[in-house]
């Protein structure tokens, strides 16, 4: 991942150090960063630095509770990334956490070490796919690394905005805007646009300590041996598990069928943006939506095409009449639809659903040209 940039002594500090005191054997020179402008001098000073902001950044992950987010149920449900929203080698710290509508609320930090102090602005800022409402939000490094894109928009009408948010001191700023349709995105912010910026759930320390190549210490052992012994369980009780969750959800087709519910059978997938799309043929589609709607989705693949009839999705009354392959699953909340469909992913079961609750899309979402449906019902 782009973000990445491990901020080390340059490999010119490391020359010089060897020749003045000379160098073990087994001594290796580590490799710039990207944005490192470190002279020879300050190399001594680059470590404390990367000590410094490891420190304070995992203090703040350490404690991710105290901040003014929406507190998910437990502490993996907090997320955090690293990015660059200014001209500085220190890259900021986004920490955010998941609501039960499937939106994840953001704020900033950034250490500065110029006042040795972490840096706290107080604006948030939403991405995710919301449950119902059709909401979408997500964030985009820009391609010189000196700000972070936030795009939101309308699954509804495709109408949306992008902000190009840049730190200067302690102050969030909207550089540039743009106001458009998601599937058509400007020129000039077109150019602008890098990679989408990868969330980690903050018990996995690994990208902090990669990009500060320093180590985390193990605090939590009563965790780790609860995982263990959750690892160490045997298959057949686990699939016993599974066997009971899908009875739970169940119901007959004959009743499903006298209840003007449709019963259909095929395959449940859990697939990124991009994925979807290729399966799809809408390739054209890539640029537009997954920057900011990477994934993945849960979506259940009908066994073969079916006739739909349900909303039109643009808040008429109207049903609209249409030939699908797919429907994307929606739920109460984002967990909800993790917890009722992971058991089922790549398996092929029957399924009823309400095609009064559910609607088309009545612009470019993914999957594209394809419903949505979040009153599903398992069949045995």
């Amino acid at each position: 991942m782009s973000l990445k940039r491990i901020l080390a002594v340059s490999l010119t500090a490391c020359l010089f150090t060897c020749g003045l005191s000379g160098c073990d054997k087994d001594d290796t020179a580590t490799e710039s960063p990207k944005r490192t402008h470190t002279s020879q001098a300050d190399a001594s000073e680059k470590v404390t630095i990367e000590e410094t902001v490891f420190e304070a950044y995992t203090k703040i992950l350490d404690n991710a509770n105290s901040y003014s987010l929406e507190t998910p149920s437990s502490l993996s449900k907090y997320l955090y990334a690293l990015a660059h929203m200014s001209d500085d080698e220190i890259p900021e710290l986004l920490l955010g956490s998941d609501d039960a509508d499937g939106i994840t609320t953001l704020r900033v930090f950034s250490y500065s070490e110029k006042e040795s102090e972490v840096i706290e602005p107080e604006k948030t800022y939403n991405i995710g796919v919301a449950g119902a409402g059709g909401f979408r939000g997500g964030l985009v490094e820009t391609v010189d690394e000196n700000a972070i894109l936030w795009q939101t928009w309308s699954a509804g009408t495709g109408e949306g905005r992008t902000e190009r948010l840049e730190l200067h001191g302690d102050t969030i700023e909207t550089a540039d805007k743009w106001e458009h349709r998601i599937d058509q995105t400007p020129k000039d912010l077109e150019e602008q646009q890098g990679e989408p910026i990868e969330f980690t759930p903050v018990d996995d320390r690994s990208l902090l300590e990669e990009t500060f190549g320093q180590k985390t210490e193990d605090v939590d052992d009563e965790d780790d041996d609860e995982n263990d012994k959750k690892a160490s369980e045997p298959k057949a009780q686990k699939a016993n598990k599974a066997k009971k969750g899908r009875k739970s959800h169940s119901s007959s087709q004959a009743e499903a069928i006298a209840q003007g519910r449709n019963v259909y059978s095929g395959t449940v997938r859990l697939l990124t943006c991009e994925e979807i799309l290729d399966y799809q043929g809408e390739n054209q589609f890539k640029k537009h939506l997954c920057p900011y709607e990477p994934g993945p989705f849960y979506i259940f693949v009908f066994s073969q095409p079916q006739t739909i009839t349900t909303n039109s999705g643009d808040g008429s009354p109207d049903k609209t009449t249409r030939t699908s392959n797919l429907f994307l699953i929606g739920g109460d909340s984002k967990q909800a639809v993790e917890q009722k469909w992971n058991p089922y992913v790549d398996k092929t079961i029957t399924i009823s659903i309400n095609q009064a609750i559910g609607s088309w899309p009545s612009g470019v979402t993914v999957p594209v040209g394809e419903p949505i449906f979040s009153d599903i019902e398992i069949i045995d």
